[in-house]
């Protein structure tokens, strides 16, 4: 089963890593799956796309989609799903928020 996790993200530079090897910790705990995260960069204008083509080169599973400029949150997530359905395969998806203020270790 492919699971599919869409990220959108605008100026999120510091929870960016910290996202990654979280998503990273659960992969490794299903490898049957075949996993796909695809982080959306929505017109970031701080360092998210170099750490985002930094983190595409070490996870075979990671997606980048990188916006021309800000088209907002709903439109970041449709970037992604867009994405996700071309493949055949069946499969499941789901939305994480990139920010993770208040988010459980």
């Amino acid at each position: 089963m492919r699971i599919s996790i869409v990220v959108p993200l605008f100026n999120e530079a510091e929870n960016i890593l910290p996202l990654a090897e979280r998503l990273r910790r659960v992969i490794e705990q299903y490898p049957e799956w075949n996993w796909e995260v695809i982080f959306v960069n929505d017109g970031s204008t701080d360092r998210s796309d170099w750490l985002l083509s930094s983190l595409s080169s070490k996870y075979r599973w990671l997606t980048v989609i990188d916006l021309s400029r800000n088209f907002g949150h709903q439109n970041a997530i449709t970037a992604g799903m867009d994405h996700s359905i071309r493949c055949a395969e069946p499969y499941r998806m789901c939305t994480v928020r990139g920010r993770l203020a208040g988010a459980y270790a």
